[in-house]
């Protein structure tokens, strides 16, 4: 015969211990990355081209340690990669990923324009948006989409590993002030080594830029050497973007 009562009893305990439990599944769900980039193969991403330099540099999908990974390499080129989902900055501020350099960049100042040149950079792309812009910029961006068919981004943040030393750790590129450089690793970093990073994309936004940044934001990898013509080596694996903190895969 069956105690009702005892049944009863175990039926209750069970449903307050699902109860408990099930905020946990949910803030876990939640926390689902927005992006996950594993570099099994570069479906996600378009090869990025600039006018002016026709050396490419080459991006290949490789294993270590039974890993896949990135090896990015210039010969005195520039190309990029970006990838082709957006997100949101303010929902999910949070990117990690894990990286080495085998070859930098030597005796250079990447303060100047003859020096703006790196193992790896991993950008932050941030949307133009002509609602929001200044009567200038509208004009500008305006005139630079009827020739190129589409806006420029509206600002950019460049993580970047150099090895060479420099004093500030961040700084405007050269170039423009509309891309912020961000300095992860430099000359004492050691070569050959994987460092994992983590990066809080909204604040360091504003910490560069000192005002918000536009709600749509891409990612963009390179390795570029066309100022100097040197050759650099790199590896690149595991990107995440998420609305929280996650632990990064070593």
């Amino acid at each position: 015969m069956i105690n009702h009562n005892k049944f009863n009893t175990l039926k209750t305990s069970t449903i307050l211990q699902l109860l408990l439990v099930a905020p946990i599944f949910t803030t876990k769900l939640l926390a689902e990355p927005t992006i996950v980039e594993n570099f099994k193969d570069l479906d996600n991403w378009e090869e990025l081209y600039f006018d002016k330099i026709p050396n490419h540099s080459k991006y290949e999908v490789t294993s270590e340690n039974e890993n896949s990974a990135l090896s990015l390499k210039s010969e005195g080129s520039a190309s990029g990669l970006i990838y082709k989902k957006e997100f949101d900055p303010y929902k999910s501020p949070f990117m990690n990923w894990t990286w080495k350099v085998d070859k930098g960049i030597e005796k250079v100042d990447p303060q100047t324009k003859g020096g703006d040149d790196y193992p790896i950079r991993v950008y932050v792309f941030f949307e133009y948006d002509p609602e929001n812009a200044s009567f200038l910029d509208r004009a500008k961006y305006g005139a630079i989409k009827a020739l190129k068919g589409k806006y420029p981004p509206d600002s950019s943040l460049n993580y970047v590993w150099t090895t060479n030393d420099v004093a500030e750790k961040h700084f405007p590129s050269p170039y423009t002030e509309r891309s912020q450089m961000i300095v992860l690793k430099d000359k004492s970093a050691t070569i050959g080594e994987w460092f994992s990073e983590n990066v809080n994309i909204l604040e360091d936004y504003r910490r560069v830029f000192g005002k918000e940044p536009p709600a749509v934001a891409s990612l963009a990898i390179m390795a570029d050497s066309d100022n100097t013509g040197q050759s650099t080596s790199a590896g690149l694996k595991n990107i995440s973007v998420s609305t929280e903190q996650p632990e990064i895969k070593e």
